[in-house]
């Protein structure tokens, strides 16, 4: 069998409120069929949109990536320095061939700007900062918020609704089944900034402009799907995409949103999503948002979070082997003991930065092992949790 990543012509529809837009995948261990639904835009027929999806893919299996119909001369033209940065990005991967025929992308005059917006502290950040060229704020349900995840995306999206009249931006809703695929692949937090480059592109009819809010500052870059250097390589003809707000830490970015009284009523940065609330109050990313906003004395401002604290469930978070983690929370300790001093918070800070215990890591390594194998995919093969 040869080993190939296949994209068909992908196949627009027409909606009530949108369009969608399907393509047939196939590769050696099946075939999928890929699609995006779009709430108030039309979206682009070329094939631009799923080469970029489907690259960081097929260079985790080492497959050609090939298409019979043609894909932006200008991206195909960073294709190579994309595979370059992706090797060290994802260990394990390889460059591979890419087989397509290329054409200059058209586009109609007049479109506008857009920026991805999930209501957390970065895409408020770059939406403000940019508020005076921004229309469209884009909101995808199947990225972060997973298609079965139905009650919380339907609590999410009229969260974002409300957010995008109050602010007075148009909304563009997008629905996915593209993690149904990749996460047989590629970990989502490698692969993020690809499936973003790819959706600016199928945006391209509405948006000439597309922004990526960054999740790092220039002083502490990573290795991550979506990054300074690697975003900006996915623009066509037809758009041109920013990674944008890594001139600000995590706390500046903060210190800035909650001036706007929408982000205060409004702002989300929980992932966790247990139980369907919107901010879970209890992980580490809620944790480390609220030590935030009690250091710059606005924690009781801010409606979606809760103003006390849980030292004990702090401390006992021990999120001590991760570097990212800790890096930032380093930054709010700091920023926490320099300007509003709070002992029993601190400390309990400072035991959560510590490493996990031996009997901690046991039982994840055992609760890990005890897991029911997730159900098989359209492929046949286990999704990667």
């Amino acid at each position: 069998m040869t080993r190939e990543l296949i994209i068909h012509q992908p196949v627009v529809r027409d909606l009530f409120d949108g369009s969608r837009a399907e393509v047939q995948l196939e590769c050696p261990e099946g075939s999928f069929n890929l699609f995006f639904e779009v709430k108030n835009s039309p979206v682009s027929s070329s094939v631009t949109p799923f080469v970029a999806m489907c690259l960081p893919l097929a260079m985790s299996r080492g497959w050609k990536l090939t298409t019979r119909f043609p894909v932006s001369r200008k991206m195909h033209q960073q294709l190579s320095t994309i595979q370059d940065i992706y090797r060290y990005f994802l260990p394990g991967t390889q460059k591979v061939e890419v087989a397509m025929p290329v054409a200059e992308e058209r586009h109609k005059p007049g479109r506008t700007a857009g920026s991805f917006f999930s209501g957390g502290v970065d895409s408020f950040y770059t939406y403000l900062k940019h508020r005076d060229s921004i229309t469209r704020l884009l909101f995808a349900w199947g990225f972060d918020i997973r298609l079965d995840q139905e009650s919380f995306a339907r609590i999410a999206t009229e969260q974002i609704r409300q957010m995008a009249d109050e602010l007075g931006a148009g909304l563009i809703e997008i629905k996915s089944n593209i993690r149904e695929f990749s996460d047989q692949f590629v970990h989502w937090r490698y692969y993020h900034g690809a499936v973003l480059g790819g959706t600016a592109s199928l945006l391209s009819p509405t948006l000439e402009t597309t922004y990526i809010a960054s999740s790092q500052h220039y002083g502490d870059l990573f290795c991550w799907g979506s990054h300074p250097i690697l975003d900006p390589l996915w623009s066509t003809e037809a758009v041109q995409i920013f990674n944008d707000g890594c001139e600000a830490k995590r706390l500046e970015k903060i210190a800035r949103v909650v001036e706007n009284e929408v982000a205060r009523r409004r702002l989300r940065v929980c992932f966790n999503n247990k139980y369907d609330r919107y901010n879970c109050n209890r992980c580490e990313k809620c944790y480390r948002t609220k030590i935030a906003l009690f250091a710059l004395g606005v924690l009781d401002q801010c409606e979606t979070f809760k103003p006390d604290f849980d030292y004990d469930h702090l401390a006992q978070l021990r999120y001590g082997n991760n570097g990212n983690v800790v890096r930032a929370n380093q930054e709010m300790y700091q920023f926490l003991r320099q300007h509003r001093p709070h002992p029993p918070l601190e400390r309990a800070i400072r035991l959560a930065m510590r490493r996990p215990s031996l009997i901690k890591t046991a039982k994840h390594r055992i609760r890990s092992f005890l897991k029911p194998t997730p159900p098989p995919t359209a492929l046949g093969a286990q999704v990667r949790q």
